[in-house]
């Protein structure tokens, strides 16, 4: 499970603001956000075992982030994996209308996809296989449909859109590290109780693996990742200003 908090045009300055947890098994082969080798106008972190990623930026001003929707059931090995739509929307030039509707969605097990090509913010699930474009305000993509909300995307959206300043991405590390009384022990993703209160879920198997914030601002962006380890505790951290061509 992911979760993924937007502010999209609350702010005349900042037009896009996010906050995300990337929720994943601990095991699974993971690199830092940075500027890819293989892609250099992409910084983003990596999945390593399907090459992938859950959320990232572009230096010509796109951004793209992604949550899986299905159970452990549901998921065919064979198919495309999802970290890559991400990918190939921050290497295109199409818009995100035009991107998303080329996605052969067949070739994908379920997702949730949020891109912005600079000008327009974008939804769109291969479950329910119809593209929304965004308007201003604040909104959460879990692994639900999109508007369908739980305890966790709630209190989230409530804290913060409560926000006083949504540049301090200090402020806003403390909304997505924000954990339940109890320690919930997760197996896995998709053993994950739907209805988990906490923002920040920890796990000796699964859980939350990292928070990302990014900051759009005219002529740049700020994305600030913070890495956990599998305790909850406190692992690498990255900032980075990218100039925007």
């Amino acid at each position: 499970m992911c979760l993924i908090l937007i502010a999209y045009k609350v702010d005349s300055e900042k037009p896009l603001i996010v906050g995300a947890n990337r929720d994943e098994n601990f095991n699974r082969p993971t690199a830092a956000a940075e500027f890819w080798p293989d892609q250099p106008n992409i910084f983003a972190g990596r999945d390593l075992q399907e090459k992938g990623t859950w959320l990232g930026v572009s230096t010509d001003g796109r951004f793209a982030a992604i949550a899986n929707r299905n159970r452990s059931n549901e998921v065919d090995e064979k198919r495309c994996s999802r970290g890559l739509l991400v990918s190939d929307f921050l290497k295109c030039d199409l818009t995100g209308t035009e991107f998303v509707s080329n996605i052969e969605c067949e070739q994908y097990n379920g997702f949730n996809l949020v891109v912005y090509d600079g000008q327009r913010l974008t939804f769109f699930s291969n479950c329910e296989r119809d593209s929304i474009v965004i308007t201003p305000g604040f909104f959460a993509i879990t692994n639900n449909a999109f508007g369908e909300s739980t305890k966790r995307s709630r209190l989230a959206i409530d804290r913060f859109s409560k926000l006083t300043c949504l540049t301090d991405t200090c402020d806003i590390f403390a909304v997505l590290q924000l954990k339940s009384d109890d320690r919930e022990d997760f197996g896995r993703e998709n053993d994950e109780p739907s209805e988990s209160q906490a923002i920040f879920l920890q796990g000796d198997i699964y859980g939350t693996r990292s928070s990302t914030v990014v900051i759009y601002r005219e002529r740049n962006l700020t994305l600030c990742e913070q890495q956990y380890r599998n305790d909850g505790e406190l692992g690498n951290f990255t900032q980075h200003l990218i100039h925007l061509n």
